[in-house]
């Protein structure tokens, strides 16, 4: 077997770049098209003008992968193959890139096969920047070179000239490659570009010359024959390469997701690898299409590389079956059709959460509420903070895109630890006000511009936390309070002035560790007062509503016992087996279910399995099926609890949703409610943890 001009590997590959780069690097016919043929019944002298330029820009966006027969000195067989461009930049001009890839494989030449890598750099228009031959030149075109915008038989002209370098540094010039074209003739609706490159060594002496011959039809479709390369300086080496016309027809390789899935997310995008390089115009929402049933659904497509995407307008729907077809008038470079139309299903996931998105929120962030406060009908966000030096309400507004505003920031007279915040109208004006936990409990009014005026305090040792709920079945809202230790309740009934009067204090065991819930919790109208002791022998105590607006003594209901001195435990209040009547359920060791009974009392606890350390604990429908379901948070594993209730009032275990790190959560750092305007449960969540401020909000929205 000879060598290829008895030169070494390394030369070699510089020859892969002359034989095939050199269609994308020197003459910038980059992606030369796929297949064709050279055949004809002999030149005719076509008098249409041929788009050169706009081929050029086309079969460099779309990629090209072609495969040659090898004739000449040497014999044996060749491929290259051109990727789609990416964004990139060169020599400090930014546009897109092009990487190609070359393979021969010979018969009676040494060596026998041999691999070479491209990259051609391009500005914004397509304008030819350079080329760098991995382990070979460093190229660069000094001046652009000129792409004739059309071109007819007959016309010639210089293209431009490449100057290589060893490497980069542009500090040794190893030669250069001058490019020309002629266009002769082929028939009367093409021609033959015939592409010339000169390649001289730095003491300026003919190295080679390559001829590249693509036919060009009128629509600009550009199509590769072949490549005539001949060495000089003392060389006689001859070899052809030939395009093979491309027969084969496209299929698909791969899906994802892959036929038969059952738990694809409902944020996932829909994609299909295919065999070999597809026609990306034949890539459409019409050829690409996925069903819901015989819904289609709405979308758009993208092609790089082999695949193409299928990306939803919006998440699809959890828990149900999707159909997606690829239509077989999808082709190739070459035209070649797909392999008959090509479908396949999945089923989504029964998830109701996008991925948390965090906004910030200042220091340490303990309480958080959902509601409207500047009276535009939209839900907003309330976020208090516990910052020694900085107690502030962090308001984001919804607009009306459904996103939330950067927050307005209201300082508190406050200088106390807030563990909660309720949103609720405090003045019977009609419109929502903010009430913060702190040294007393302090009132932000809405005013008729829809911020907030400054609060208004009434002392008390009774707000460590509290809940807004109309409390002497009057129609104005009241505020009831729980503090520190205290072992009371605390009730500021609302009066028609739209002032709080003096809080009604009621007898109640906590210990601090504590948390607060209002609800009829014994099915006689009234709203009830539910107190959670959650240290030392851990309880809840139920202050039922008497007629009169007053509270009676509490009934302690046992919790059982707990697994950390100082753990924050959580209590909310709703239906959660389908009876219609409202069941405690609390946090501790476990997750725990007070089941409201026919007699108006509380069931014995029923615990259910739950992750670790359940804390933050609401109530809300957040599956949209009208059953409510149980979402908790587990702060130090970074992990939101859902239960779904089921049609027939039992819960399924929980299914867990990704949430930042946080050393310690309060009670009323979670809240759920729509904040975006589409008519589902969002989930937010004040995240506490001072190494990490930025995750101060935390959202999940519904999908």
């Amino acid at each position: 077997m000879k060598s290829i001009n008895a030169r070494p590997l390394t030369i070699n590959i510089q020859i892969l770049k002359l034989a095939f780069a050199g269609c994308v690097a020197i003459f910038e016919l980059s992606s030369c098209g796929g297949g064709g043929s050279g055949g004809g019944i002999g030149p005719v002298t076509s008098t249409l003008s041929f788009p050169l330029q706009s081929a050029e820009i086309a079969s460099i966006m779309r990629g090209s992968s072609t495969n040659y027969t090898v004739s000449g000195d040497c014999n044996g067989t060749a491929s290259m193959t051109s990727s789609t461009p990416v964004a990139a930049s060169f020599e400090a001009a930014t546009g897109v890139s092009v990487t190609t890839t070359s393979t021969i494989s010979l018969t009676n030449c040494y060596p026998s096969s041999t691999t070479g890598t491209s990259t051609d750099y391009y500005d914004s228009n397509y304008v030819p920047l350079g080329t760098v031959v991995t382990g070979g030149d460093y190229g660069v075109f000094l001046t652009p070179p000129n792409i004739p915008a059309s071109v007819k038989v007959g016309d010639t002209g210089a293209i431009g000239a490449l100057i290589n370098y060893a490497d980069n540094t542009k500090s040794v010039m190893d030669g250069q490659e001058v490019s020309s074209y002629v266009v002769e003739a082929d028939t009367a609706s093409t021609a033959i570009v015939n592409i010339i490159i000169k390649s001289y060594n730095v003491g300026s002496v003919l190295t080679a010359t390559e001829q590249d011959r693509y036919r060009i039809s009128a629509n600009g479709e550009l199509t590769p024959i072949s490549s005539d390369i001949q060495y000089a300086n003392g060389s006689t080496t001859h070899f052809v390469l030939t395009a093979i016309p491309d027969t084969t027809r496209p299929t698909i390789l791969s899906t994802t997701p892959p036929d038969g899935s059952t738990t694809v997310s409902p944020g996932t995008t829909i994609s299909a690898t295919f065999s070999e390089l597809i026609d990306p115009a034949t890539i459409t929402t019409s050829s690409f299409t996925l069903m819901n049933g015989t819904t289609p659904v709405s979308g758009t497509v993208t092609y790089s590389g082999v695949t193409a995407t299928f990306t939803p307008t919006a998440s699809l729907i959890p828990n149900t079956p999707y159909t997606v077809t690829i239509n077989s008038t999808v082709t190739d470079l070459a035209g070649n059709q797909l392999v008959n139309n090509y479908s396949w299903s999945y089923s989504t996931d029964n998830v109701q959460f996008m991925k948390y998105v965090a906004l910030p929120a200042g220091l340490y962030p303990r309480g958080v509420a959902i509601g409207d406060v500047n009276n535009d009908g939209r839900n907003d966000v309330v976020v208090t903070t516990n910052d020694a030096n900085n107690f502030k309400v962090f308001v984001f507004l919804q607009n009306v895109a459904g996103g939330l505003d950067a927050p307005i920031q209201y300082i508190t007279t406050n200088a106390c630890s807030s563990e909660s915040v309720s949103i609720g109208d405090m003045n019977h004006d009609g419109k929502n006000d903010v009430v913060v936990a702190g040294c007393g409990i302090e009132v932000l009014l809405q005013n008729d511009d829809g911020t907030l005026d400054p609060g208004i305090v009434y002392p008390s040792l009774d707000t460590k936390v509290l809940r807004i709920a109309d409390l002497n079945n009057d129609g104005l809202l009241d505020v009831v309070g729980v503090g520190w230790g205290t072992n009371t309740a605390s009730v500021w009934l609302q009066n028609t002035s739209g002032t709080l009067n003096a809080p009604v204090v009621y007898n109640v065991t906590h210990n601090g560790y504590d948390d607060l819930e209002i609800g009829d919790v014994n099915n006689d109208g009234l709203t009830d007062i539910i107190v959670m002791n959650g240290q030392g022998w851990p309880n809840i105590g139920v202050l039922t509503q008497a007629p009169g607006g007053t509270f009676n003594a509490p009934a302690y209901y046992n919790i059982g016992p707990t697994v950390l001195p100082n753990l924050t435990h959580g209590v909310a209040v709703g239906d959660v087996n389908g009876d219609n009547l409202n069941d405690v359920v609390v946090t501790g060791p476990s997750l725990g279910v007070f089941s409201q009974n026919a007699s108006g009392n509380l069931d014995p606890i029923v615990n259910y399995s739950t992750y670790s350390i359940p804390e933050p604990v609401e109530i809300a429908d957040v599956t949209g099926d009208g059953h409510k379901d149980v979402i908790v948070l587990h702060g130090g594993y970074m992990a939101m609890g859902v239960y779904q209730q089921l049609s027939n009032g039992l819960l399924q275990a929980e299914k867990l949703y990704s949430i930042p790190y946080s050393s310690h959560y309060a009670p009323h750092g979670l809240a759920v409610g729509d904040i975006n305007g589409d008519g589902k449960n969002d989930v937010v969540i004040a995240n506490y943890y001072s190494g990490d401020v930025n995750n101060g909000l935390v959202i999940l929205y519904h999908y």
